[in-house]
């Protein structure tokens, strides 16, 4: 139980509420002063950037030009993507499979909780709700070449088929929502089932009124539906690199997206008119609609999400202990069928090559990788800090406005054409540091780091108000002793996002000798031809297991902190 903080002085202090704007303003300055650096670095990295597209979005942009000397259109671009039945195809493709995707990932979530929490043993329940957690960390370019082996007609373990389903519309959106849920789908099971054990705590098994649907059913629909909701604020944007990974053209028409859209008319063909008003558009729906979710989480649902009595270990009472094992070994037992596959089988399969593996993996790179995404890491945890603690003050003036601001800061997202021009601009392209800076700023961190204090220890933090004690000592005596494992815990999944992710890379640097992190794994399948090894050759899916062991090592170490409210970010890094 959190102690009551020591009273500074015996004369009463004046309530926050009578005070005038001028003096509260006065009150919560360091909230003010300690956001400066950040708010810079989230102008110059993400804002500035973003503007400088949005107005580029009204011109015939022409890079030799830039976007001072490109010729004005208006909405010229507009006009024109809504007349492309491509970008029309790519909207709706992605539209319904987004809907497809968190319904589906709602119901078998709220399913899967509901079973589970008929295990009487919290410890038994906690190991397979990480199994379930543990694909997260899996990289998704070698979860996209894991399916592509598992469904090959002719290289399958699992022995020869007679159709190509990666190359069939109906199959293809079939499996990619199967992997999606899979990598993704334990994420909103851990809130509920945190909703069910808080539920628990509270009420208790004894009381008269403790039904089932009270106890569980209830708390695990409100935290699912509460997921949902915020799922609306990405339904233009998929998993792209998983989606980047299995996409071929016999798939064209049902499997291009957004995301897919904008890559390649910016990025591959520098059509910049479309890939720039497309991406506007997406931003624009995804803004309003995350600010919606926003609003109704935060004024009925929010405390679904971030549970003060949520104790993920414990023992509770009720429900199927049947069905709860049932569920357990189907999806353990799916898990370590995929893990199998990933981590063990390449090493027992014998290789038709004598290319040394040395040679298909630099390890001078995966050490630069290491050392530039720690860092990276350590200074987006800095960030996250300065950020998140004015959010910790309810009566901040402007506490409102600066909310939302991060929510649209959020929604502008890392990999984007926009980005790519203003490192361009400033001769990063073909360096690491572009690769790094990229992970500087998690505007989700700052939102579950808040929330996760301020649902905990909220009430800590204004009896200290009303005692009168510095902000300054309040961020060192109070905060920070508080959400330092939630922090160390969202760091590690920041750098499991670095680590995994293959898209800088692939867009910054053009010299494959000095690609980093998971890039190696597809460079290593795309020059197979090149080596003469075949694509299922287990030389390549060593590369992959080796490349994917970090994170998963990483996430078992801290598994019972990368748990609840930290893992809401894992839905958003996409």
């Amino acid at each position: 139980m959190d102690r009551e903080l020591p009273p500074q002085s015996d004369f009463p202090m004046q309530s926050t509420r009578n005070k005038s704007l001028a003096e509260r303003i006065w009150q919560y300055k360091f909230h003010y002063i300690i956001v400066i650096p950040a708010f810079f670095l989230v102008f110059g990295l993400k804002i500035m950037p973003f503007l400088n597209g949005l107005y580029a979005s009204f011109l015939e942009y022409k890079p030799y030009l830039g976007v001072g000397g490109s010729p004005w259109v208006g909405w010229d671009n507009y006009k024109a993507l809504f007349q492309s039945p491509e970008f029309r195809s790519a909207l709706g493709n992605t539209l319904t499979y987004k809907i497809i995707y968190i319904v589906a990932g709602g119901v078998l979530a709220f399913g899967a909780a509901l079973a589970l929490s008929g295990i009487r043993s919290g410890k038994l329940r906690s190991w397979i709700t990480s199994m379930f957690v543990l694909p997260y960390v899996i990289p998704s370019v070698v979860l996209g070449h894991f399916a592509m082996l598992m469904f090959s007609a002719t290289s399958s373990p699992l022995g020869p088929a007679d159709r190509l389903l990666l190359g069939e519309s109906g199959p293809f959106r079939m499996i990619l929502l199967a992997l999606e849920l899979l990598k993704y789908g334990g994420i909103p099971m851990i809130f509920a089932l945190a909703a069910i054990a808080a539920t628990h705590s509270k009420i208790g098994d004894g009381h008269s009124g403790a039904t089932f649907g009270r106890l569980n059913a209830l708390p695990a629909a409100k935290a699912v539906a509460a997921v949902m909701l915020l799922q609306l604020a990405m339904i233009t944007t998929t998993d792209f690199e998983l989606l980047h990974t299995l996409f071929n053209p016999l798939v064209m028409d049902t499997a291009m997206t957004v995301d897919l859209f904008v890559y390649q008319m910016g990025f591959l063909q520098m059509n910049t008119g479309p890939a720039f008003s497309a991406t506007i558009l997406s931003y624009g729906l995804q803004l309003a609609l995350a600010l919606a979710a926003y609003f109704i989480v935060r004024g009925t649902l929010l405390d679904s999400l971030f549970q003060r009595d949520a104790d993920p270990a414990a023992d509770l009472k009720g429900g199927s202990a049947v069905a709860g094992g049932v569920v357990g070994v189907a999806g353990t037992g799916l898990v370590l069928f995929v893990l199998y596959f990933i981590f063990v089988d390449p090493f027992l399969s014998q290789s038709s090559t004598e290319i040394p593996l040395t040679e298909l993996l630099r390890m001078p790179n995966v050490a630069l990788s290491a050392v530039l995404f720690w860092g990276a890491t350590l200074i987006s945890m800095l960030v996250t800090i300065t950020l998140a603690y004015p959010m910790t003050a309810r009566r901040l003036p402007g506490g409102t406005l600066y909310r939302i601001l991060l929510i649209a800061v959020m929604g502008i997202g890392t990999g984007t054409l926009f980005e790519y021009l203003q490192f361009r601009w400033l001769g990063m392209v073909n360096t690491i540091y572009p690769i790094a800076i990229v992970g500087f700023i998690n505007i989700v961190s700052a939102f579950v780091l808040k929330s996760i204090f301020n649902g905990q220890y909220g009430h800590l933090k204004e009896q200290a108000e009303l005692e009168g004690r510095g902000e300054f000592a309040t961020l060192f005596i109070l905060f920070l002793p508080k959400i330092w494992k939630p922090l160390l815990a969202l760091g590690a999944l920041q750098f499991i996002v670095l680590w995994n992710s293959y898209l800088p890379s692939l867009l910054y640097i053009a010299d494959s000798s000095k690609h980093l992190g998971m890039m190696q794994f597809l460079n290593a399948m795309y020059m197979s031809d090149q080596f003469g090894i075949d694509r299922s050759d287990p030389i390549l899916y060593r590369i992959g297991a080796l490349l994917s062991l970090p994170p998963l090592v990483l996430f078992l170490l801290l598994r019972k902190w990368i748990v609840g409210g930290v893992l809401l970010g894992g839905l958003f890094k996409r």
